[in-house]
């Protein structure tokens, strides 16, 4: 779990002390193949939400939407999720 947590431990910080959902957004793009549209669908919020969630991701992790380091999240999230880690609701 060190893997999944060092990844997204910026995320995770920043949805702990802002009570947002930065983590299960980046699950959503992700799992919905870089789709806002599809993503935004899936969290019952509004398109604009998820581009302004994906610009604080942009923020906490810089370079995170190049393919190798997607896929890293990607697997990141997947682990986070299997563990059981639950984030605050936004």
């Amino acid at each position: 779990m060190a893997f999944a947590h060092g990844l997204l431990a910026p995320l995770l910080a920043w949805d702990t002390s802002h009570r947002s959902a930065l983590v299960r957004t980046l699950d959503a793009y992700l799992t919905h193949n870089a789709s806002v549209t599809r993503a935004a669908a899936a969290l019952f919020v509004h398109p604009n939400t998820v581009k302004q969630r994906l610009e604080r991701i942009d923020q906490l992790l810089p370079g995170w939407r190049s393919q190798e380091a997607s896929f890293r999240l990607g697997i990141a999230l997947q682990l986070n999720r299997l563990s059981g880690s639950d984030t605050p609701e936004g």
